[in-house]
């Protein structure tokens, strides 16, 4: 009869708060200088996500400056006032919503609710030249 071998210990159990400690972001904290630059880039229409990346720091951080220096944060196209003059001035020179959303980063959807919300009707597909 072949013998069982022992089993092998438990492996070391490691503490959670060891664990995340590991995990936990390093906090980034912006200066004065940087906030007034963050608030600048976002009213001219960069997203929270975008500000994000280049200074290196979660959306949330960014988005709590923006609330504390009074900004209205908000996702909504309509609400940049330069994304929606940029957004009408493309589509009266004819490119399609698709076009002009590709080209600012954002949803053609976007694009089609800022059109309407301006009153403008929507062209159908067939009113394009073909490219």
């Amino acid at each position: 009869m072949a013998s069982v071998p022992d089993s092998p210990k438990s492996p070391n159990l490691v503490n959670a708060n060891s664990i995340k400690r590991e995990i936990k972001q390093q906090q980034k904290y912006l200066s004065d200088d940087e906030i007034l630059e963050i608030v600048s880039k976002y009213k001219v229409g960069k997203s929270t996500y975008e500000l994000a990346a280049e200074y290196g720091c979660h959306r949330y951080t960014i988005s709590k400056h923006l609330k504390e220096a009074g900004v209205d944060v908000s996702n909504r196209v309509a609400r940049k006032e330069s994304l929606v003059g940029l957004i009408l001035q493309l589509y009266s020179e004819w490119y399609k919503p698709a076009e002009i959303a590709e080209s600012l980063g954002i949803s053609a959807d976007s694009v089609r609710r800022c059109l309407k919300e301006n009153g403008i009707e929507l062209r159908h597909s067939s009113a394009y030249a073909r490219r």
